[in-house]
């Protein structure tokens, strides 16, 4: 029916500025990503700390890419820090998202262009790998920068993709379980890298098994100033 050619729920929209920094397949899929965020977030269907369900067969009728499409451009906007991955939930980083937009953010920016050089490199994992690494703070002791380095090297080469947000957010998950306790800490990010896990949550849990009478309130607090910590 002509009324449905004209309805505006038959028309996908992207932004142009997405679409010239990250091409035009990535800025129409953020789109649908975007709608999709807005109106689970109005049904309430926002899960842990922003996450949503993605209904790949939906984002197929609405875009025309495909699953194996929509999963590589994911591949991409999560080492963008653009895409935060779990399963079939995803989480849109609106914070860098508007940045890029808006070019208020010069890092991410540099970030991407050199992810776009780096992207015809045979050394492109060596290069995402490295770039991530540089993040490990220099003020914690070589040890535990050595763990975090090893944990790196094991969730890349399991699932082919980490960044920075991976590794500030395993940071936080160790310090919060350690409470910069560096024995715990260095258990805790080796077991992670045993297995190859991105998220420490699950290191941290083995950790607690394996240790009955393990209280975080019971460990001793050090100074958060990383030059005398841990």
């Amino acid at each position: 029916m002509l009324v449905e050619l004209l309805s505006q729920s038959n028309y996908q929209s992207f932004n142009i500025k997405l679409a010239q920094l990250l091409g035009l397949e990535s800025a129409i899929y953020l789109s649908a990503l975007i709608d999709i965020n807005e109106k689970a977030f109005r049904k309430n269907k926002i899960i842990d700390h922003g996450f949503f369900m993605v209904d790949r067969d939906y984002i197929k009728a609405r875009t025309t890419l495909t699953k194996s499409k929509q999963e590589k451009i994911e591949c991409e906007l999560n080492k963008l820090g653009i895409l935060e991955l779990s399963n079939d939930h995803l989480k849109i980083n609106l914070e860098i998202l508007t940045s890029l937009v808006l070019e208020e953010n010069e890092e991410i920016r540099r970030d991407l262009s050199n992810f776009r050089k780096a992207a015809n490199s045979k050394n492109k994992g060596d290069y995402i790998l490295e770039n991530v690494k540089k993040n490990i703070d220099t003020k914690l002791p070589m040890e535990l920068q050595q763990a975090y380095a090893n944990w790196l090297d094991s969730v890349y080469s399991k699932i082919n993709f980490v960044n920075k947000q991976t590794l500030f957010n395993a940071q936080k998950e160790v310090d919060a379980a350690s409470n910069h306790n560096l024995d715990v800490a260095l258990d805790i990010i080796n077991i992670a890298a045993a297995s190859g896990w991105k998220d420490m949550k699950w290191a941290v849990k083995v950790y607690k098994e394996r240790h009955p009478n393990y209280n975080v309130i019971d460990m001793k607090a050090v100074d958060v100033d990383w030059s005398t910590s841990y």
